[in-house]
């Protein structure tokens, strides 16, 4: 079995169980600004579905659209879960074809691997960081 999260939109993502050669279990959620319960639907998920971690061959880390801040959250949670699984990990990210093909680069990157190696995150565009005016304002250099 294959634990995947598919992260579709910057307010939509889904836990997927892939195994054989399709998606046995599909779970989305929402999350909101400042919201992250990610990690306890993914709990749900595999309660319902009586998987253990332990069953888990592999991990995959499908961001279609994120914030900075979100490829960060999900790219840190994932990563400790392979690690603490020692369990091999792969990542595509900002893909614009349908995400199934985007799976299936990353199945086959997964069966090269044996152990956990880190996925480096991974962002499409330069972080915005802005000042407000009021703060420059009282700023003096």
């Amino acid at each position: 079995m294959i634990l995947i999260l598919l992260v579709s939109s910057r307010q939509a993502a889904s836990w997927l169980i892939y195994q054989g050669e399709a998606v046995r279990f599909k779970k989305r959620f929402s999350f909101g600004r400042g919201e992250d319960k990610a990690l306890q639907r993914l709990d749900a998920f595999l309660k319902k579905h009586h998987i253990k971690f332990t069953q888990l061959r592999g991990l995959v880390l499908l961001v279609q659209e994120a914030s900075l801040t979100q490829v960060k959250i999900f790219s840190t949670m994932i990563n400790t879960i392979a690690w603490q699984l020692d369990r091999p990990l792969t990542a595509d990210f900002y893909f614009s074809q349908p995400w199934e093909k985007a799976l299936t680069r990353c199945l086959t990157r997964l069966k090269k691997q044996h152990h956990f190696r880190p996925v480096p995150i991974k962002y499409q565009y330069k972080p915005d960081i802005i000042i407000s005016k009021s703060l420059a304002n009282k700023r003096k250099y």
